[in-house]
């Protein structure tokens, strides 16, 4: 071993010998080590300072001098706080493109020496040789930390090296550290039993607990060696810290790592230095890696984990609701672009397994991603329950409520209204714990305008008035009432707003009941607010906002116009999810409520109170598009209300547009049919009226079939005849 290391090392220095001229020109032409060094600090020093456009300019000259990967890789490592400092410029939009770059770069430097295959040959050559060798070789195969692990498993498994070299191989495996955990465990599938063995001792030497399903697989495999389950059992007991860690089930060891994963651990995160993360594998040719996006790695992992629980029990019900969840979730976090290279090409879109499933399993899916937030694992829950599940799965739980029905408290917007029309959609028979929330979630959208709204509480008028012009500016929409009881009627009546901003001298109740208050209502539950303070109350709202994490005070002294919109800006930054819904969108959730009314109305409904419902539908018959308009008089004409009957009535008569004129005549007709004539003395002469007169054939028509279903006194078709002499 030491004559091929020296061979190597003569090798080298012939090469140097050779190109020697090319390489000094090299070190003359491109960037010397010293001014890449001085440009990393300086580039740093500009963040700390709040000076990106001179930080801007030294990111540039990094990318545009070519400076060396390794080296920007070695100064990002010897720094300290460095990566503390590029995830702050990535915050800054002028830097941002910069520091993504540079990241990449700094990354490709840690793959280029880490991955360097002859460094890595090399430095498993040193482990056989002396002492000093074996150190110089351990601590470059340490560097490499994980990239290292394939080659010298590899090596393990070749059966002329000495027993020195196997010892050697196999200690500096365990001094490898928790990366090497996630290729070590791939490795105990290798067909050969010796390195099965080294692998074992390895993981009990390094003793992360991620290793314990894997270990304790092996000893549960009847077809293992002795000594190989000999050594898995001592290195499950070093892991776990348990001496009866063996009487485990693999599948609860699996299930357990699976859900570890999920929750994103401390002890199993991949190096939040790079944008990437590996994926261990067993392959034809070793222990073998994918590179998959950092943002679904913990995704990935849970799901293999899962799987593997499930194939150890298929009874392990838990194991498919993960598995469910984190395909989900996986789908979610794929940043825009991006691939899965473990996806198969055949494999389905998650929402497929998910609609597969059934009701009971994205039931528990759904239950599980309300409990921990996951907002786009609750959205495609509710989408697969929404295309395969009845009323009796989605609306009815033998104690307290169905995880749908709780999702119409849910804090995002989307959730909530999705949850509503499923409910609906679903047509239930029977009432249920919630029916209520149904339709104040259809109320909410049916209010969807595409702007946000704040719910504005100031006792004094001059305030806020003031107050609601800064608001405004900002693009939000108002609603404004002297006192909490107030505003809370307002936001039961519109069934919810964006944001809550109060005044701290409110009265009846104060300041901080007032916040508790907010807080215990459903529809304000979650939502960003904003406590304008004065100065006998800054203590109470200190108080407040240290255990709100939704809350943000400004106070009341010397604030203008910019200060409230900044104070708004952070409280609407803490909210997760819930991005404001554009109007293109939001007309499209009025039609599909109005839509879901209309069904639920015509179904005969005994567990919905839809005339609630009726004044938020009239409020879409003006200054909306005509389908949206069209779609509330279809859903007002089904409603067992005189009033709604009047409104789709006055629709017919004013709206400026013939398709949305005769499709108003013809639900007002609807109406009628089914509520009897609730129009008044004047609205039925207008039909007559139009009906007599030169407007378009479609038209007068339309309006010929509510006055046949008005039924009027006979004296009136008489009129109607002889006028067209």
């Amino acid at each position: 071993m030491a004559i091929h290391t020296r061979s190597r090392a003569l090798a080298m220095v012939l090469t140097l010998v050779v190109f020697g001229g090319a390489v000094a020109v090299a070190q003359q032409t491109g960037p010397s080590e010293a001014s890449v060094t001085q440009a990393w600090r300086d580039f740093l020093h500009y963040i700390h300072v709040a000076r990106p456009d001179v930080a801007l300019a030294y990111g540039q000259e990094l990318l545009k001098d070519q400076a060396d990967a390794r080296q920007l890789y070695t100064l990002s490592v010897e720094t300290p706080g460095a990566y503390q400092t590029l995830a702050r410029a990535e915050n800054i939009e002028s830097l941002a493109e910069t520091v993504a770059a540079l990241r990449k770069k700094i990354e490709e430097g840690y793959r280029q020496i880490s991955q360097d295959p002859d460094r890595v040959l090399e430095a498993i050559d040193l482990l056989g040789g002396t002492l000093r060798q074996f150190g110089i070789g351990a601590d470059r195969l340490k560097a490499s930390g994980e990239y290292a692990v394939s080659m010298m498993v590899k090596r393990l498994g070749d059966s002329s090296i000495t027993p020195l070299v196997r010892d050697r191989i196999t200690r500096v495996l365990g001094e490898l550290g928790r990366e090497a955990v996630r290729p070590l465990t791939a490795a105990l599938a290798s067909p050969d039993p010796s390195v099965r063995e080294a692998v074992c001792t390895a993981l009990g030497q390094i003793g992360y607990a991620h290793a314990a399903p894997y270990l304790r697989e092996r000893i549960a495999d009847q077809r293992e060696l002795d000594r190989v389950k000999a050594a898995a059992t001592r290195a499950l007991i070093a892991v776990t810290g348990n001496r009866q860690a063996a009487g485990v089930p693999v599948a609860q060891y699996y299930f357990d790592l699976a859900q570890t994963y999920y929750r994103g651990d401390q002890s199993i995160l991949p190096d939040a230095r790079f944008q990437t993360a590996n994926v261990w594998y067993w392959g034809d040719l070793g222990v073998t890696y994918v590179e998959v996006p950092r943002a679904i790695f913990l995704d990935v992992y849970a799901m293999r984990l899962a799987r593997e629980a499930l194939k150890a029990d298929k009874s392990y019900a838990s194991a498919v609701t993960l598995w469910l969840q984190a395909n989900l979730r996986k789908e979610a976090n794929l940043p825009a672009g991006a691939t899965d290279p473990t996806r198969d090409d055949a494999e389905l879109p998650a929402a497929a397994y998910a609609k597969a499933a059934g009701a009971q399993y994205m039931q528990d899916v759904l239950a599980a991603a309300l409990s921990a937030g996951e907002t786009p694992v609750v959205s495609g829950a509710i989408q697969a329950l929404r295309q395969t599940a009845g009323a009796s799965n989605l609306a009815s739980a033998p104690a307290g409520v169905t995880p749908l029905v709780a999702a119409l408290t849910y804090p995002d917007r989307r959730v909530r209204l999705m949850a509503a029309e499923t409910l609906a959609n679903a047509m239930p028979d029977k009432p249920f714990q919630g029916s209520e929330l149904v339709v104040a979630g259809l109320i909410e959208s049916l209010h969807q305008t595409g702007r946000k709204t704040v719910l504005l509480i100031v006792p004094d008028s001059n305030d806020l008035n003031r107050f609601k012009d800064w608001i405004r500016a900002g693009g939000w929409d108002v609603v404004d009432a002297p006192d909490l009881g107030a505003a809370l009627a307002k936001v039961d009546a519109m069934a919810g707003v964006d944001m809550v901003v109060i005044d701290s001298r409110v009265q009846s109740p104060g300041l901080g009941e007032a916040m508790d208050m907010i807080r215990k209502s459903p529809q304000l539950t979650l939502q960003p607010a904003v406590m304008l303070v004065a100065g006998p109350d800054l203590i109470r709202a200190r108080q407040i906002d240290e255990n709100d994490a939704l809350a943000v005070m400004a106070e009341i002294d010397g604030l203008e116009a910019q200060g409230l919109q900044a104070a708004m800006a952070t409280a609407e930054a803490a909210v997760t999810g819930d991005a404001p819904i554009g109007e293109q969108e939001a007309y499209q959730w009025v039609l599909r409520a109005a839509s879901a009314i209309r069904l639920l109305a015509l179904s005969g409904t005994q567990v919905f109170d839809l005339n609630r419902t009726r004044e938020a539908l009239e409020a879409n018959l003006g200054g909306t598009p005509d389908d949206v308009k069209i779609a509330c008089a279809r859903a007002l004409s089904v409603l067992p209300s005189g009033p709604a009957q009047q409104a789709v009535a006055d629709l017919a008569a004013s709206d400026p547009a013939e398709a949305v004129r005769i499709a108003a005549y013809q639900a007002a007709a609807e109406s009628v049919r089914i509520l009897g004539r609730q129009l008044t003395d004047g609205q039925c002469r207008a039909v007559v009226e139009v009906v007599q007169s030169t407007q378009s054939e479609a038209v007068r028509d339309a309006a010929s079939e509510l006055l046949g279903a008005l039924n009027l006194p006979s004296q009136q078709i008489k009129d109607l005849i002889l006028a067209r002499e």
